[in-house]
This record gives structure tokens, C-alpha cells and sequence, in this order.
């Protein structure tokens, strides 16, 4: 099915999760009973049932579970809704036929939102010259993978959830830049895609409840779970990313505790907070090896950075939003006399584990042993019990990053589950705590679309490193100054340059879009500085500065311009040996065969006068005729090209065949010893 149809059932079980008071099997009751056959006295299958709840709604992973308690529901009547399948020999029968014109026309509707959506983003698109011919099936699947690289959608599988990334950066800049244009200047849009994020937190909510029974009811309430949140959520906990990563997270915080848990933090991650923000206050010309986005608006001088990366001082903000910090827990011993604890994990294998998941990603060794001690962590704080459900797990981490949400599963497949994983992604918490609470009016869903769209927009912090690196070779070739090197590393405003410049998508930067960013940051900072030194008088000492940057540029492009001259006469020169070389051994061959022809023609006239001679002029000698006969027509072909002139054109023939063969040989020989690529064919002027 394509893309759109799926965003149209996700906004519609946005309209149905209120039109059903929020009963999600009434709500998915409705896509079942669309999905079942319509003739009375028909068998259900509920493969089938999954199999085209997949095809026409977009359900890719739809839980047998969730349509097995959907028919249950069906099977009996209610005031507002008729009995549909009865159960016949552990078999569903359909007994009544569903009226679905309701379900089609709000359908239908839900189809005229996104197609509403999708025409705004394709003029979006096209005006802003990002993608040239989209079309609505191409938009559609930006749009969705948008939500899907944001780990909105469900992912079962775990090599698929390992490879949604956000590398596809470039299309997410594009659906993020457009999210935000329309923030103030169309409403209805924007609701359109709250809608949609709406669906989609609710149908990940269903799948986790239906399929992990992760809790016992869908509007159940914590029974004082402790949440524990790790270093990257302590970030934005302290509005040090972004103010919508901050507000997305407060958000949380009150799911958390209006449902009855509490939210907390071990003191290892404060120091691990405290260790970052340190070294960010500390290298102050390489700060953009970091993405602290707050702190980066803040502009905070580098004594205030120290003092606000103290532990005490996390300690103390932390504290405002009442998140409480508590010590690893010591092991409990269960059996003294033969060294056994309760709660006890290896942390040994667990750090492998993690270690395993970073192969391709260089990560400091503080990072993995700091992960590894919170997970340990969470297994003594549950001691020896084994929950199975959120309410009760007693401890769990709250993360954004999957690789600590996975690490028991693999570590440990015999357990988890049924065990419930010793952490849990913060959007998979956010869609089950959001769709049991009963604020309808909640603007979770708003926060959560306006942070991943501001998240898309700045700077990905992969494509960041990788600029840091790349400017340090090109420092090192000499290829750009190394005051344009630390622009790259220290300077705040080339992130977004960067950003606008590669449209977040790593196979564009390169040295030419380092280049440009440069210049495009030089051009920027010159016309306010010249703003400035106008209204301060300093024009002149402003314009000499000026002159010396412009200078410098131009003599980078003069020695490039030397560079490419350079290559460009070296080229011309080995193409133009190659050519001799070709001309000369291609003339020799030309005659060689004209000499070959003569000789067979100086051949053949000798021996006829010989055959004549022996027989006499008057006898029939067939043996002179047909020599003296060759002999004439080699004569009359070559002087009067009577049949085409073929011998007088065979040396030329030989002379190009030559020529071109051998031109390429020499030309293939050069371009392997001097890692130049020749063009055949004229000299470059």
C-alpha cells in the first residue's frame, strides 16, 4: 500500500480514540469488522485479517493479539452496537453485516486532510527548490519516514530497527522546514499532522500493550515505578539542547508522575553530565564537536559554563523540577556463606554487549561503562523479583537511545521477556502513559511533532563530526587557513550554514561545501561587522581587515587556479605524447603495407612474365593468364580505383586501426603512472 493511506488511518484513529471515549478495541473493533468478509455465514480467518488491515490501512505490524480480542468484543452485543461474529468450534462466524458507511466517509475525510497535507508539502517543496518533480506517492513516503526515523512507527524487527537512523537527514530538513513555516500560517495543516502523530502514538501504545503486556490495562496507574533517566535526558531536563527538547521532556515528567511513578536519577549520570559539560566549558575552540544547543544560545561566559557543570549545581537544578537523585544501590546479599546477591549482573558481559552494538561508532570508554552501571543498576534495584509489567518493575531506565533497551533482550533471551527490559525508550513510555491519562486536551502531541521538527533542522551531529575531521585534513593539506579551520570547530553560527548548505545529508558534505559555508559564514559576520563599524566609526581599520580576508580568498582561488593550470598543461602534455607515439608507430605500419602490397604486385608480374616465357607466347598457359590477370586488376584498382580503390585505401585503414589502438595504450600506461584521468580526443585549452 503506499504511504498516504497508511497516514490516513493514523489520523483516523486520532478521531476515533476520542469518538470512542478512548476505548482502543472499540476503536480498532471498526478496522476489523472493515477487514472481515461481508457475507453472512463466512469463516474469519485472522491472518487474513492482519494481511489486508496491512494492504489497505497501513497496520504493518498490526498484533494477532489485538484482532483475537477485537472479535471477542464483536461477539457481543452492546447497546450502541450490534453482535457481528459468533464463536463456532474455536472459529469466528459472521452473523451480521457492518454498515461501514460512517467508517468510509470519516475515511474519506481523513483522505482530503492528508491529501490537503501533501499538496502544501509538494508546494513546499517546489518553491523552495528542494525536490524537483515530487509527486503526492514521493511525498507521502517523506512524510512517513519523517515520523518512522523519530521511532514513531512500530519496528518489530530488530536489524530493521538497527538500520533507522537518521540518515536520511536530507528529507527529514525537508518535512522539519516545512513543519515550521506552517507553524503560524496554517493552522489547519498543522493540525493535520498532530492528528497523524496523534495515531501514531496511540497505535505503538495498543501494539506494546497487546503484544509485551507491558501493563495490565491500558489506563492503569503506576504503583510508585521509579523512572531512572540517563545522560542525555538529564540534558535536556536542564534546557541545555533545545527549549522544545526541554518542554518535551517536562511533558514526560508529568505523565510519569500524574500516572503514579516518579522520576529520578543515579549520581553516576550526574557525574557523567558533569564531565561533558566540563570539557564543553573547557574547549572553547572546539565546542561544536558538541550539541548543546541551550547552552549555545545562552552564550554563557566560560566561568559560568564551570559553575553550572559542577555536580552540585546539576544537582540543584535538578532539583527545581523534582527529580530525585539517589546513589548506585549496594548488593543485597542473599546467601553469605556462598557469595550470592540478589539482583546480581555481570557487568563484565553487559559492557560487551554494549561495546558489540558500537563497531561502527566511536564512543569513549566513560560513555559504555557509565551505561553499563545503570543497567546493573536497575537489576539490583529489582533484587530478586522478575516484574513483567511497568506498574510494578519497581525500577526502570527511561533512554533515547535503543541499544540500552535491547542489551538484556540479546543478553539474556530467556528472560527478557517475559521479564519486562531494564529500559525503556522515552517514546515508547510517552504513547503508553499518553493515551491511558484522561487529558484529552493534553498538547503532548503538538510538543512532540514541533521537537522532532526542530531536532531535523539544526545540524546533525554526525555530519558535524565529520566536518570537524574533515577541516583538519584540509588544515593539514593546506587547502584553507587555519583560521577558516577553527570557524568550522568553535563558531556556533556555521552549524546551521552547514545545515542549509547540506541539507543534513552526509553525502554532500565535502570540501567544496566546507568551502562554502566558510565563505558563506566570512560573508554574514562581514555585513554585520560592516554595520557595526559604520555606526562606530571604524569603517576604515574594518575594510583593511576586509581587504586582507578578500586577499587571502584570492590567493587560495589564485593557487587553486595554478593547481588546475598545472594539471591541465600536464594533461596536454601526455596527450600530446601519446598521440606522437600513436602517429609514429601508426605511419610505420602504413608502410609496412604499402610495401606488402607492392611487393605481392611486383610478385605476381614477375612470375606471369616467367610463366609466359616457359609456355611461349601462343600456347594456352592458364597459370600465366590468371597471374598476368591479377597483376592488371591490382594496376587498374590502385590507378583508377575501379573497384572502390581498396588497395590504395588499406594502408590508411591500417594507419587509423593503429593509431587508435595504440593512442589508447599509451594513454591507459600514462593515466596508471600518474593517477591523472585522460580525456581521448583534443587538447584541453
Amino acid at each position: 500500500m503506499n504511504k498516504s493511506s497508511s497516514l490516513s488511518s493514523f489520523a483516523l484513529l486520532s478521531l476515533l480514540w476520542e469518538n470512542e471515549n478512548r476505548d482502543y478495541l472499540d476503536m480498532i473493533c471498526q478496522f476489523v469488522l472493515k477487514s472481515m468478509p461481508i457475507q453472512i455465514g463466512s469463516l474469519i480467518n485472522i491472518d487474513n485479517i492482519a494481511c489486508k488491515m496491512k494492504e489497505d490501512y497501513g497496520f504493518t505490524n498490526i498484533p494477532r493479539q489485538v484482532i483475537e480480542k477485537a472479535l471477542v468484543r464483536l461477539s457481543k452485543s452492546k447497546r450502541t452496537r450490534p453482535c457481528y461474529v459468533r464463536k463456532e468450534n474455536r472459529q469466528y462466524v459472521v452473523i451480521e453485516r457492518f454498515d461501514s458507511s460512517k467508517f468510509d466517509s470519516n475515511y474519506a475525510e481523513m483522505n482530503r486532510k492528508i491529501n490537503e497535507v501533501l499538496s502544501s508539502l509538494i508546494h513546499f517543496l517546489h518553491n523552495q527548490r528542494m525536490l524537483k518533480d515530487v509527486n503526492e506517492e514521493i511525498a507521502s513516503k517523506i512524510l512517513f519516514n519523517f515520523f518512522e526515523s523519530y521511532g514513531l512507527t512500530v519496528v518489530g524487527d530488530t536489524e530493521k530497527l538497527r538500520s533507522i537512523t537518521i540518515s536520511n537527514g536530507e528529507h527529514n530538513y525537508y518535512v522539519a522546514r516545512f513543519i515550521i513555516r506552517i507553524l503560524e500560517k496554517e493552522p489547519i495543516i498543522l493540525q493535520s499532522l498532530i492528528d497523524i502523530t496523534k495515531g501514531f502514538l496511540i497505535f505503538k501504545a495498543v501494539y506494546y500493550y497487546s503484544t509485551t503486556n507491558i501493563k495490565s490495562d491500558i489506563a492503569s496507574k503506576l504503583r510508585g515505578t521509579e523512572f531512572y533517566i540517563d545522560c542525555s535526558l538529564v540534558i535536556d531536563a536542564l534546557g541545555y539542547d533545545s527549549e522544545s527538547d526541554e518542554l518535551a521532556f517536562d511533558e514526560m515528567c508529568q505523565l510519569i508522575k500524574s500516572n503514579g511513578g516518579r522520576v529520578c536519577v543515579f549520581e553516576h549520570t550526574i557525574e557523567e553530565a558533569s564531565n561533558l559539560l566540563e570539557i564543553y566549558a573547557r574547549k572553547q575552540y572546539e565546542r561544536n564537536a558538541f550539541s548543546f544547543l541551550g547552552l549555545e544560545a545562552r552564550k554563557y561566559p566560560q566561568e559560568v559554563l564551570y559553575t553550572i557543570a559542577q555536580p552540585q549545581t546539576i544537582t540543584e537544578n535538578l532539583a527545581k523540577k523534582q527529580i530525585t537523585i539517589f546513589p548506585v544501590p549496594s548488593y543485597t546479599p542473599s546467601d553469605e556463606k556462598k557469595n550470592k546477591y540478589l539482583g546480581f549482573q555481570d557487568e563484565q558481559k553487559i559492557e560487551e554487549q554494549l561495546k558489540s552494538y558500537h563497531k561502527q561508532i566511536m564512543l569513549s570508554n566513560s560513555r559504555v561503562n557509565f551505561d553499563t552501571i545503570s543497567l546493573s543498576a536497575i537489576g539490583r534495584l529489582r533484587k530478586d523479583s522478575h516484574p513483567t509489567r511497568i506498574e510494578n518493575c519497581s525500577a526502570i531506565m527511561v533512554t533515547q537511545d535503543w541499544r540500552l533497551c535491547q542489551c538484556m533482550r540479546d543478553l539474556y533471551p530467556a528472560y527478557f521477556p517475559p521479564e519486562i527490559d531494564f529500559a525503556i525508550h522515552d517514546i515508547d513510555l510517552v504513547s503508553l502513559l499518553w493515551v491511558g491519562q484522561e487529558n484529552a486536551q493534553s498538547h503532548l502531541p503538538r510538543s512532540i511533532l514541533i521537537s522532532y521538527a526542530f531536532a531535523a533542522c539544526e545540524i546533525n551531529q554526525e555530519i558535524m563530526d565529520k566536518a570537524i575531521e574533515l577541516t583538519k585534513k584540509m588544515e593539514l593539506d593546506n587547502t584553507i587557513p587555519k583560521e577558516a579551520a577553527l570557524i568550522i570547530r568553535s563558531q556556533t553560527a556555521i552549524k546551521s550554514i552547514l545545515a542549509d548548505i547540506t541539507y543534513n545529508n552526509v553525502s554532500r558534505l565535502n570540501e567544496a561545501s566546507i568551502v562554502d559555508s566558510i565563505n558563506e559564514y566570512i560573508r554574514k559576520e562581514s555585513k554585520e561587522d560592516t554595520q557595526k563599524a559604520k555606526e562606530d566609526g571604524y569603517l576604515k581599520g574594518y575594510e583593511q581587515a576586509e581587504h586582507e580576508f578578500t586577499s587571502l580568498l584570492n590567493e587560495k582561488e589564485r593557487q587553486l587556479l595554478e593547481s588546475e593550470n598545472n594539471n591541465r598543461l600536464i594533461r596536454n602534455n601526455m596527450l600530446k605524447d601519446a598521440e606522437e607515439k600513436a602517429a609514429k608507430l601508426a605511419r610505420r605500419a602504413e608502410v609496412f603495407m604499402i610495401f606488402i602490397l607492392i611487393s605481392i604486385g611486383v610478385l605476381t608480374l614477375i612470375l606471369s612474365i616467367i610463366s609466359w616465357i616457359r609456355s611461349g607466347i601462343s600456347a594456352l598457359n592458364w597459370s600465366a593468364i590468371v597471374l598476368s590477370l591479377l597483376t592488371l586488376l591490382q594496376i587498374i584498382d590502385y590507378v583508377f580505383g575501379v573497384f572502390g580503390g581498396f588497395l590504395k585505401k588499406l594502408p590508411k585503414i591500417v594507419y587509423q586501426k593503429t593509431f587508435m589502438y595504440s593512442q589508447r595504450y599509451y594513454i591507459r600506461k600514462k593515466e596508471k603512472a600518474s593517477g591523472l584521468v585522460l580525456q581521448i580526443g583534443s587538447t584541453e585549452k
